[in-house]
């Protein structure tokens, strides 16, 4: 008898099943200075939120506490180099929503 691979979808304690999409962009993009995460989910309109930004090469450059007033945030960026940054946010307080990660460009 061969081995076959489940057709199952299980949770695991770290990916539970019931996991919902973190809906968010970010804008400018490109940028130069300042970018503005907008958080579309309504119940996270008014939540608190790790951020972290990495450079295209994965090194981590920012790490803050962010909170969202009326469904946004803003990030200063004006101090890092002109390239791509990946943008992670996870939410702090609803926790069954999973982190997202944005592309940004700055000029």
């Amino acid at each position: 008898e061969s081995w076959k691979s489940s057709t199952k979808k299980l949770g695991t304690p770290f990916h539970p099943e019931t996991e919902l999409e973190l809906e968010a962009f970010v804008y400018p993009n490109p940028f130069t200075g300042k970018v503005t995460v907008s958080v579309k989910n309504q119940s996270l309109s008014y939540g608190s939120f790790n951020v972290e930004v990495y450079s295209q090469f994965g090194t981590r450059i920012k790490s803050l506490l962010a909170e969202s007033y009326s469904s946004s945030f803003e990030i200063d960026l004006s101090g890092v180099a002109a390239g791509l940054y990946f943008i992670k946010i996870v939410p702090l307080t609803q926790t069954q929503f999973s982190g997202k990660v944005l592309k940004a460009v700055k000029m």
